[in-house]
């Protein structure tokens, strides 16, 4: 929500010198070059100033509603935590000396974007060797190991895990999500189910009831496929550490139930905290860190290596058959560090390229993730 209110007020400007909108992208470049020489301080200041008060003016550009049970704190929670959580962020944009100020004003959305149709393929920064499979788990349904396989897999996306989901609670509460002990108890007709509610994210008794399924599943399929986004919708309460615990239950649960089969799973944009904002490597390592150690038990030493550096990786989920893991949200507009370059700064692509050829090679085949 801050990028919309910075745009906002930045038109907002515009239409006061005149009201041409072709002079957005030269009047917000002249904007970030002064609030980028601010100090520090003075800029976080004018940002709570004005970023707060017209979020709450404006409904969270409609994701909440002041005319429910909670009132104008479901608006005023709303926007006092995403611009904490935000703010840093675009300070760290604002300020930072590697990117242009073109640059900058395209990832407020302002400016045309930095991407091209034949965008450049920086080499790789970390390879991969598929010939090392030292700390990778001897799944006992591989036929190396005495097993068989059955040629299915389970696939699941986007689980968004509640954890503070509180059955009984009130699921009209004037923000994106409810259903939590904060909101108090729901009136008649407004209570959150076990199983859930439209206003809600996903409670812990629907992935227990979804890993009972798994388990249920005959033949049982060969592995498992988590396509990412476990951390709820909770934007504005979120903490790398909340964001962190939502990813370590998902694998958990999963791998307590179902420990005989290979796991792979990616990030969403709702890993990060921020939502969608990712750094790379030096910026991001304590995500990339804790995915390595939920995953530790199964993953081989190389793919523990890239996962950490960058978000990325690549896996056997079985003898001839592999996982190329893409740090994908990191290329999406919404990711203001992505927005502000426009290239694969992390050398993805060439990683992948080499990991695609040694594939070939070994005459294994590839599921790109």
């Amino acid at each position: 929500p801050i990028m919309p209110l910075f745009h906002l007020f930045l038109l907002a400007a515009v239409q006061a010198l005149g009201g041409n909108i072709k002079w957005k992208c030269p009047a917000c470049k002249v904007g970030v070059a002064v609030a980028g020489n601010l100090p520090l301080e003075a800029l976080s200041g004018l940002i709570r100033d004005i970023a707060v008060p017209v979020c709450e003016y404006i409904n969270g550009t409609g994701e909440c509603d002041p005319n429910t049970e909670e009132g104008k704190f479901a608006c005023e929670d709303l926007c006092k935590g995403i611009v904490r959580t935000e703010e840093p962020v675009l300070i760290e944009i604002l300020s930072a000396k590697n990117y242009t100020n073109t640059g900058k004003c395209a990832a407020f959305g302002i400016c045309p974007p930095m991407t091209t149709d034949n965008p450049p393929v920086p080499p790789a920064k970390i390879k991969s060797n598929l010939s090392d499979f030292s700390g990778e788990n001897k799944w006992p349904n591989w036929p190396d190991n005495g097993g068989k396989l059955v040629g299915t897999f389970i696939s699941f996306t986007d689980f968004h895990l509640q954890r503070d989901y509180q059955e009984g609670s009130e699921t009209d509460c004037g923000q994106p999500i409810c259903c939590r002990s904060e909101d108090g108890p729901g009136i008649e007709g407004q209570k959150a189910a076990h199983y859930g509610d439209h206003n809600c994210d996903t409670p812990r008794s629907v992935l227990l009831s979804m890993i009972n399924q798994m388990q249920s599943i005959t033949p049982k399929p060969d592995f498992i496929i988590n396509t990412g986004d476990d951390p709820a919708h909770d934007v504005w309460n979120q903490t790398p550490e909340l964001n962190s615990l939502a990813i370590q239950e998902v694998a958990e649960e999963i791998m307590g139930f179902i420990s005989d089969r290979p796991y792979s799973h990616c990030f969403g944009n709702h890993e990060s905290e921020p939502v969608n904002q990712y750094r790379g490597p030096g910026g991001d390592q304590y995500l990339y860190n804790h995915m390595a150690d939920a995953n530790s038990n199964w993953l081989s030493n190389d793919s523990q290596n890239t996962l950490r550096y960058g978000g990325f990786f690549q896996s056997r989920l079985a003898p001839k058959l592999r996982a190329l893991v893409f740090h994908s949200t990191m290329w999406e507009g919404a990711d203001w560090y992505f927005a502000a370059n426009g290239t694969d700064f992390v050398g993805q692509f060439s990683w992948a390229r080499d990991v695609l050829q040694q594939a070939r090679e070994r005459g294994e085949k590839v599921y790109v993730l």
